[in-house]
């Protein structure tokens, strides 16, 4: 097996500039997570319901761990090695929170299935026979004092395992519908300005007014 080794003075070239396009990569990485941890605290403000994707929290920054300590080891710098302690502990406290969350929704969906199971079967039984099925509709108003329709809002619709069920987007009226659903809880999400989340409870009878009003005007 051969290895490639290259003379001494164009060694120290290549780690030098290794180690600048670590630098430079390692800070448009710093750069996302400042952004991705603004948007998420917006988001928060908004009502973000949980969801599996919440596990989508801890690679990226798992990642910036490994590489930061990295360039701490390669560098010696107490910047580098300082930020990499904070970022391990941030690591280690959105592993705490996902697994905190997912572990009580999950007891909390395994206490309630059997329930809502037996309701969804009586209640596909009922839909059955009269040839129907729940519907939700409603309007996304603006937060402004004349609290006037929003056209052209994404309104989300998620089940209670946090899948999404369907995406409308408000006409120009500012009205959504959702057809076609089962008896069930729901968590109704409007974008498109900062999120808007709320949750009902969808009987055989469907939801013919649900309307969410965002935080403010476009702009």
């Amino acid at each position: 097996m051969y290895s490639l080794k290259m003379p001494a003075p164009y060694a120290r070239g290549a780690a030098v500039a290794a180690l600048l396009g670590g630098v430079s990569v390692w800070g448009f990485a710093m750069l996302w997570l400042t952004l991705a941890a603004g948007l998420t605290a917006r988001t928060v403000r908004g009502g973000l319901p949980f969801a599996p994707t919440w596990w989508s929290f801890i690679f990226p920054v798992g990642a910036c761990v490994t590489a930061t300590s990295a360039l701490a080891a390669r560098t010696g710098s107490e910047l580098f090695t300082w930020a990499a302690v904070v970022l391990y502990v941030l690591v280690v406290v959105a592993w705490m929170v996902v697994v905190s969350r997912s572990l009580r929704y999950a007891a909390g969906h395994m206490r309630r299935r059997p329930v809502i199971d037996d309701a969804r079967r009586r209640l596909a039984e009922s839909d059955a026979r009269r040839g129907v099925a729940p519907v939700l509709r409603g309007t996304v108003r603006s937060g402004a004092t004349d609290g006037r329709p929003v056209s052209e809002a994404r309104v989300t619709l998620l089940d209670p395992a946090g899948d999404v069920v369907g995406i409308a987007l408000t006409a120009e009226d500012g009205s959504y519908t959702f057809t076609g659903l089962e008896a069930d809880q729901y968590t109704v999400v409007a974008a498109g300005y900062p999120a808007r989340a709320a949750s009902l409870t969808l009987d055989a009878a469907g939801q013919d007014a649900f309307d969410l009003t965002l935080a403010h005007d476009e702009g």
